[in-house]
């Protein structure tokens, strides 16, 4: 990791020069669900590199400039001479140390543990609890495994309509917004605004729940991030 941003290095050396490189790249990015993908092939008397990007703060044009190369900030290419793929890497690596700036990440403001409901609690037990800790949504859990989301104006729709003995299974929803803990606040942002929802969570590579991001979480992280920069 650079700053929070995965970075993969793939190299090798071949005899023979070889086409599609940039195909390759493309399909190796999916495969290592990376941030960024640099593929340096040495193949004669010289390396060719070839960088992709998934993040919209990186643009890989800028740091392959560095070689003498360049493209677009979530594609670029370079051809060096003269220098070894130990070097050539070494070079990349300061690129990304000058021009990734560390980044704010759902792990850096997420809250955790996260307040969550079993699937059998009623609307009635998911009233006082929202009253209690003053939250507008809760994740519903089915024997430890995340199962949905239910949100303040659905407790209090089905309060409204006299269905407090119902479970919040039937009210909740199934399509869950979610990021795991490296992903940078203004793609939780624009998720948000995307998806028109309040809340995303946040789940590690095993898909657990470790924890949970609102729109007010967003808006404290902006409001501190200007009173210090008032504050210089």
């Amino acid at each position: 990791y650079f700053k929070g941003v995965s970075v993969v290095f793939a190299k090798t050396e071949i005899e023979e020069y070889i086409e599609g490189l940039a195909l390759i790249t493309h399909k190796l990015i999916e495969i290592v669900y990376s941030d960024i993908i640099f593929v340096l092939v040495k193949m004669k008397n010289r390396i060719y590199v070839v960088g992709r990007s998934n993040r919209n703060s990186v643009n890989v044009g800028e740091i392959l400039k560095i070689l003498g190369g360049g493209g677009h900030s979530q594609a670029a290419s370079a051809v060096v001479r003269n220098l070894s793929l130990w070097d050539t890497e070494q070079k990349i690596r300061q690129a990304l140390e000058k021009h990734i700036k560390l980044e704010t990440l759902a792990k850096d403001i997420m809250t955790s543990p996260v307040k969550t409901l079993d699937i059998n609690t009623t609307i009635e037990e998911a009233y006082k609890i929202m009253l209690r800790y003053g939250h507008n949504g809760f994740p519903i859990m089915d024997k430890g495994q995340l199962v949905g989301v239910i949100t303040r104006q659905e407790i209090y729709k089905a309060k409204h309509h006299h269905y407090e003995k119902e479970t919040v299974d039937v009210y909740m929803s199934e399509s869950i917004i979610s990021v795991d803990p490296h992903t940078p606040i203004l793609e939780i942002q624009e998720l948000m605004i995307k998806y028109d929802v309040g809340r995303v969570l946040v789940l590690n590579n095993q898909g657990k729940l470790e924890g949970i991001i609102t729109r007010t979480d967003l808006c404290t992280n902006i409001l501190v991030k200007r009173s210090w920069k008032l504050y210089i």
